[in-house]
């Protein structure tokens, strides 16, 4: 009696050797965002010009004209510039949506949604579409960000998972739950191939790593053979990634209403092992970079020219708001007497203005900067050499 049981698990076990993984074919349906309110981590607008290269049954592109400050375009591919586009301005700036129509190069059904606005250097455009689709409850949503026409560009065009608005670049790998799925997309965005993912994993954690005020909003990681990427930052325990080498691409932070972007700056990598967890340690202490601009006995101070990372090489952009103007202590070189202070003029709503000092031209200058974030608390920061001569 105890043989049966044993020959119906070697069945059992044989039956599954040398069989493929499972392969999932999941059909993926277009969503417009009239309203466009996703973060992507490398979004671009490109100049319409001659049209819309996105491909289509007629052609390579939507072809498009202008008509005097208003834009004709040949929305559904069957050669006529029949749709007018004039926009709405605000501030200067004119906005418009719309769909394009048609048949795609593989023969299904095309419907892309584009935004167009032009700031005063002529028409340009963005996809303001997905094709969507669902990996059991969770849904996927993949935007040509490139601007190609294609869905397929792993690394180039974006995607969310779940029901977030933070993109990370499209990636040959997703996970969900803890499972990692591999992900390959019809370039005309009809269907998505999901087959299960049987590389090694570990996990990765930029949230208990941070160092700082704010939390972690957003964070988009990508490996640096470019075909993996993901959003992590509403993992605090960590996300199953395959093994690899990763780098930080984009982040978020916030306190409140309070903001301030994430670039890669000079970001280090960081290894992620088979079933370890890697830890990030990023944010305080963070430190600021700048020059000033010495001519005669001027010195200048210009708010494009200070820079400020973090523990991790990372780089933190647009703070909204700053608060006050960083302080420049102008020193003497060698003996560290003060000579002078200054800060930028304006304000970190409208924006900080340059400023300039005088210190005689014989004396010797060190210049050091101090400033305080909602963030980070004090941020210390050193001047690069000077430029030679003022532009």
């Amino acid at each position: 009696m105890r043989s049966r049981p044993t020959v119906l698990l070697a069945l059992f076990v044989l039956a599954g050797v040398g069989e493929a993984p499972a392969q999932e074919r999941i059909e993926l349906k277009p969503r417009s965002y009239r309203r466009f309110e996703l973060t992507l981590p490398a979004e671009r607008f490109l100049p319409v010009g001659d049209g819309i290269p996105v491909p289509h049954a007629g052609g390579d592109r939507f072809a498009a004209r202008l008509e005097g400050t208003a834009l004709r375009l040949d929305a559904d591919g069957d050669g006529t510039v029949e749709t007018r586009i004039a926009g709405e301005e605000k501030a200067g700036v004119r906005t418009a949506f719309t769909r394009l129509t048609g048949t795609s190069p593989d023969g299904n059904p095309l419907r892309y949604a584009i935004r167009l606005r032009d700031v005063g250097a002529g028409w340009e455009w963005a996809a303001s579409g997905a094709v969507t689709g669902k990996i059991g409850s969770t849904r996927i949503s993949i935007l040509d960000q490139n601007g190609n026409g294609r869905f397929s560009d792993v690394g180039e065009d974006a995607m969310i998972v779940g029901s977030g608005d933070v993109a990370s670049f499209l990636s040959d790998v997703v996970s969900i739950g803890g499972v990692l799925h591999r992900l390959r997309v019809d370039r005309d965005g009809a269907a998505m191939e999901v087959t299960p993912y049987l590389g090694k994993a570990g996990r990765l954690d930029l949230t208990s790593g941070l160092d700082s005020m704010a939390r972690l909003l957003s964070g988009v990681v990508r490996s640096t053979n470019g075909r993996w990427s993901f959003e992590v930052a509403r993992e605090a325990a960590g996300l199953r990634v395959p093994v690899g080498v990763y780098v930080l691409e984009s982040a978020t932070l916030g306190r409140g209403a309070d903001r301030v972007r994430v670039r890669p700056g000079r970001s280090r990598t960081f290894s992620v092992a088979a079933d370890e967890l890697t830890r990030v340690e990023w944010g305080s202490p963070v430190r600021a970079e700048f020059r000033y601009r010495r001519a005669g006995d001027r010195v200048e101070f210009h708010p494009e020219d200070v820079r400020y990372f973090g523990a991790a090489g990372e780089e933190y952009v647009d703070f909204r708001p700053f608060g006050g103007s960083p302080e420049f202590v102008v020193k003497e070189d060698g003996t560290g007497e003060e000579i002078e202070h200054a800060i930028f003029g304006g304000s970190c709503g409208e924006g900080f203005h340059p400023v300039a000092v005088r210190v005689p031209e014989r004396r010797a200058i060190a210049v050091e900067l101090r400033a305080s974030t909602w963030a980070f608390g004090e941020v210390l920061g050193v001047a690069a050499p000077p430029e030679d001569e003022i532009e």
